[in-house]
């Protein structure tokens, strides 16, 4: 480790919101909506911006775990986030990318069956919901055409990164932030229930040396202490941890251009190469 079914439709990204995910002020007039049919679970939403098959790398946003729970010990009826952190993430960078929502995430009210709360709870990372996003980014790689795909997830949305880019030969690299890496190591710093139906990313064999991970953790986060990444990394020399100036939701916003623009000059090299 280093320290350092689908339909389109084309309108206003508020009355997108407003319709699947709650009032929101969020705004994005030239993002796409769709729905990819998946097995065992409701269609998956997504949201997505610029997709061509130009050169270069293709962006998938993914979002933390929202609210599983409510007051700590009450099981959500829909875990949906209310942030949409890794959305407006992705609405800040012109590239072509692809908001992907979790299994029986998105919705107003009630996911429908056979939506339960076992999937966002104990089963939240669960091997099934990641084959459920590959079923997803393999509709999404055939529909805009085939390109090196790079992950970004926040919180959860790192966990099921690094979960999904076990199972791929097309990702070119992978960007945690605030991740959790190390659930077990994370439930047990809490005092939290096991999430025992999920998988672990800091047990898996790391991966290849072509694909880049850069992790960030915030140097005053509480739920994900950069303590508990830097362990979970520890077996994997080409990871990259960074420290910056942010908590578990604040401020990324602030520091997503800088990375941004790092991850741009690494995809600007990489065409070059070709």
């Amino acid at each position: 480790m280093k320290l350092l079914t689908s339909a389109r439709y084309w309108f206003c990204m508020t009355f997108h919101f407003c319709v699947i995910t709650g009032c929101s002020t969020l705004k994005c007039d030239h993002c796409a909506i769709e729905q990819f049919a998946v097995d065992n679970f409701p269609p998956l939403f997504t949201y997505s911006q610029y997709t061509n098959q130009a050169p270069g790398w293709r962006y998938i946003y993914l979002e933390g775990d929202g609210r599983p729970w409510k007051r700590g010990y009450i099981q959500s009826s829909n875990p949906t986030s209310r942030q949409k952190l890794t959305l407006k993430l992705m609405m800040a960078t012109p590239q072509d990318s692809v908001y992907l929502e979790r299994p029986c995430y998105g919705f107003t009210s009630v996911p429908p069956a056979p939506c339960e709360p076992y999937w966002w709870t104990s089963a939240r990372y669960n091997q099934q919901v990641a084959e459920v996003l590959n079923d997803a980014l393999n509709q999404i790689q055939q529909q805009y055409g085939h390109k090196p795909l790079v992950l970004i997830g926040h919180s959860g949305g790192g966990t099921l990164a690094m979960l999904i880019a076990q199972k791929r030969k097309d990702i070119a690299g992978i960007v945690t932030l605030a991740g959790n890496i190390d659930p077990d190591a994370w439930t047990k710093h809490h005092n939290f229930l096991p999430l025992k139906e999920s998988s672990n990313p800091s047990r898996q064999l790391p991966l290849s040396s072509t694909v880049f991970r850069w992790h960030y953790a915030g140097e005053n986060d509480r739920n994900i202490p950069p303590t508990l990444i830097k362990q979970a990394l520890s077996n994997d020399p080409l990871a990259e941890l960074n420290l910056i100036d942010s908590d578990h939701n604040c401020c990324w916003l602030k520091h997503w251009p800088t990375i941004a623009e790092r991850l741009r000059a690494l995809e600007q090299r990489s065409i070059t190469a070709q």
